[in-house]
């Protein structure tokens, strides 16, 4: 429909002019009226490109070398650091993780990445040295049975968890409350 459209300064009302003409039938069609249509036709092949590109090492597999210490062989990724999956080496990974306990780990085999938990890399959660600057304990306690294993949104993780064996960090139990995040 097509009309032209005042404003009527006795009755207060807005609306079409009395001569305005009306036509009816279909409209031209746009692109906005197949939005998927559209996406596929400009965005499917960049977005599988990517896709696939992250399956596997992307734009890091032209590095023999870890880009942090520039000397170990870089076979890991994380999925939930920013960064493209950086591949990185062992010892690089574990030193940017040992604040970041939930997150989820790679290691390349050479045709593909295969889960890897932080704790079998060697990342522990330190309890009951909150105000140390490095958080460590000069004699770590490995809790009971090493087993304890953590829900959070982005997963379940098994973590390795040492409680303070200095005396500075109280009973166990305590430190497990002080650890909470709420």
């Amino acid at each position: 429909m097509n009309a032209d459209w005042t404003y009527n300064d006795e009755d207060d009302t807005f609306g079409p002019d009395d001569d305005a003409s009306f036509s009816e039938g279909p409209r031209a069609l746009r692109d906005s009226d197949d939005p998927n249509a559209q996406w596929v036709k400009n965005f499917a092949s960049v977005f599988l490109q990517e896709m696939l590109r992250h399956e596997g090492r992307g734009g890091h597999a032209k590095f023999s070398v870890c880009r942090r210490c520039c000397s170990a062989i870089p076979e890991y990724r994380c999925r939930d650091c920013l960064g493209g999956g950086e591949l990185l080496c062992r010892g690089c990974l574990v030193t940017a993780h040992r604040q970041l306990f939930f997150h989820r780990v790679e290691r390349w085999t050479g045709n593909h990445f295969d889960k890897v938990k932080l704790k079998d890399l060697g990342v522990r959660i330190q309890l009951g040295h909150w105000d140390d600057v490095d958080g460590r304990c000069a004699h770590p306690l490995r809790a009971p049975g090493d087993d304890f294993v953590i829900i959070d949104v982005s997963g379940v993780h098994e973590v390795g968890v040492d409680f303070c064996g200095c005396g500075g960090g109280g009973h166990h139990c305590v430190q497990l409350l002080r650890a909470s995040a709420t």
